[in-house]
């Protein structure tokens, strides 16, 4: 009993070892993002600035100064960055100016889906890893195992992106299936039904 206790403390003082890591790592990454948010020349005034330009209108320079003034794009850099980290205890991620809206409501409404995707991603990875797993320790040196090796090294090794690219253009012009979104033109707008889900697990 007291060695189990012991192996448990362990693994305890283990976890917590790992989540304390956890904060330092999160504060350097998150400054790594913002100077690089920051790296490109100009901020969000001067993209606008450019916009407007582009399609042959005029801004105020008094209206770009009380843009900055607004959002704090004129303070120095140090200062911008504890504004932007100061929110995210609250949940507040700021005010996304690209997209006109709160950028946790952007978030939400793409957390759904992007939480379904992962855990459907997740389900048919282990249907279709665990059986290949035991054929492969079954089937040791076989045929069958070094072209399943052989089909897991290829997935590793071609990037995601082309990867997802392989399956659309495959879905699309060879099983001639709909494979863009997450849901056809006919149900994007229906209520939800059985026949919706179906459509959407189809895409």
């Amino acid at each position: 009993m007291g060695k189990l206790l012991q192996e448990v403390l362990t693994m305890l003082a283990y976890i917590v070892r790992r989540v304390l890591l956890m904060i330092p790592t999160l504060i350097i990454t998150s400054i790594l993002i913002f100077i690089i948010i920051q790296l490109p020349p100009g901020d969000f005034a001067t993209s606008l600035q450019a916009d407007v330009a582009s399609s042959g209108g005029g801004q105020d320079a008094a209206m770009l100064e009380n843009i900055r003034h607004r959002y704090g794009l004129d303070q120095p850099l140090p200062i911008q960055y504890l504004r932007w980290i100061a929110g995210f205890p609250r949940g507040d991620f700021g005010y996304s100016l690209e997209w006109n809206a709160p950028v946790w409501d952007l978030i939400a409404d793409r957390l759904g889906f992007t939480i379904l995707l992962s855990g459907l991603a997740l389900v048919f990875m282990w249907f279709v890893s665990v059986p290949i797993g035991v054929y492969s320790a079954t089937h040791k040196y076989s045929l069958g195992d070094n072209a399943l090796t052989f089909l897991g090294f290829l997935g590793l090794s071609v990037p995601d992106f082309m990867l997802g690219l392989i399956y659309l253009v495959g879905a699309t012009l060879l099983l001639n299936m709909s494979a863009g979104g997450m849901f056809s033109s006919a149900m994007e707008k229906a209520p939800w039904s059985l026949a919706k889900v179906l459509d959407m697990l189809n895409h």
